[in-house]
């Protein structure tokens, strides 16, 4: 019986754990608390995302007068320089504007030169007439002298004050054309208002001629164009749209709970799903104001009695440095990973 016993206890010795593998078990979990530890703090000063995506500035492009299209000059997807030639209307419309515009300026300038030409007779005429009127009082003025020494008749002295009469009604009448002139014209040459008037409808008909040529505002790509010629377009109605390329930027939705340590002057990287290996870096340039939902058609009720509370989301903006550097063209909406170092900041 004893014999039968031994090797049951010589079995239960040897399945024990020992010292090593004791010592196996707490380095093991040292190490997997030291590891949960790092990536926890890792987490707090370097947040990230894949809530993320490329942003740009979208330019819709229409017409600033209104016309039948001539002629596009580009194509859908083409990128463009500033200044390039996107769409033509048919300019007849607008040159005959010009020129009638132009016309009505020089008839105008006609009109009020010959006004100036009045004024300068009727101004002369009112000096004329202030001079017989000065002539005439002093005239009459001799004429009673003389007439209270006796030198000179009554008739005499009649004749002088009709005279100096006659030459202050001529004056007055003078000086009426003259003010009748002037109100009628109103201010001279280019001062004149219907000059100023004609002027600027020469300029407006001759803004509305360039603007018969449509160019780009920014370099850019040519978006969702359908324009066609012979397409009758209307004042400042949106043809197609143009995805410029000066700035990018990457809106990155954070974690409310990641938000803490985040600032303006942060330094991120992005990688983009479309360029596999390739890092952009970039810079915070701030937090929405609003989550997410908050902004959207339908924001949620939270005053409701299934109620759940939810983590919200809050879009960081990081502008992006550069471009990839193999020049590989960035794409309006496309998804992103981006981490955010808070220690960068001083």
């Amino acid at each position: 019986m004893d014999d039968r016993a031994q090797p049951t206890s010589l079995k239960a010795q040897t399945t024990r754990p020992g010292p090593a593998w004791a010592l196996f078990l707490v380095v093991a979990v040292v190490l997997v608390g030291a590891l949960l530890a790092y990536l926890w703090r890792q987490a707090a000063l370097y947040p990230s995302t894949d809530d993320a995506y490329l942003g740009a500035h979208v330019i819709d492009v229409g017409a600033a007068v209104s016309g039948r299209v001539a002629e596009v000059a580009v194509v859908e997807n083409q990128p463009v320089k500033a200044g390039a030639v996107l769409f033509r209307l048919d300019g007849r419309p607008f040159d005959y504007a010009v020129g009638a515009a132009r016309a009505n300026l020089d008839q105008t300038l006609q009109i009020v030169g010959a006004g100036d030409a009045a004024i300068d007779g009727a101004q002369a005429s009112v000096a004329q007439r202030r001079a017989a009127f000065v002539n005439a009082q002093a005239e009459a003025a001799r004429a009673r002298y003389l007439f209270k020494s006796g030198d000179v008749t009554k008739a005499r002295l009649d004749t002088a004050q009709t005279a100096l009469a006659m030459a202050q009604a001529n004056l007055n009448g003078a000086q009426a054309e003259l003010t009748r002139i002037e109100t009628d014209l109103g201010q001279r040459s280019a001062d004149n208002p219907r000059v100023r008037a004609a002027l600027a409808a020469l300029q407006t008909a001759e803004f509305n001629q360039e603007q018969a040529v449509v160019t780009a505002p920014a370099d850019g790509y040519v978006t969702a164009l359908t324009l066609r010629p012979g397409t009758l377009v209307r004042v400042n109605e949106t043809l197609f749209h143009l995805v410029e390329t000066k700035s990018w930027w990457v809106d990155a939705n954070f974690r409310e709970t990641d938000l803490a340590r985040i600032r303006a002057c942060d330094t991120a990287k992005v990688k983009l799903d479309m360029y596999p290996g390739v890092t952009l870096t970039g810079k915070v340039e701030g937090i929405s104001a609003g989550s997410g939902s908050a902004f959207s058609l339908f924001p949620p009720e939270n005053a409701t009695g299934n109620w759940v509370k939810v983590t919200q989301r809050f879009p960081v903006r990081i502008r992006l440095d550069h471009p990839p550097a193999d020049g590989r063209p960035l794409r309006l909406g496309a998804s992103a990973w981006a981490r955010i170092d808070t220690t960068s900041c001083p």
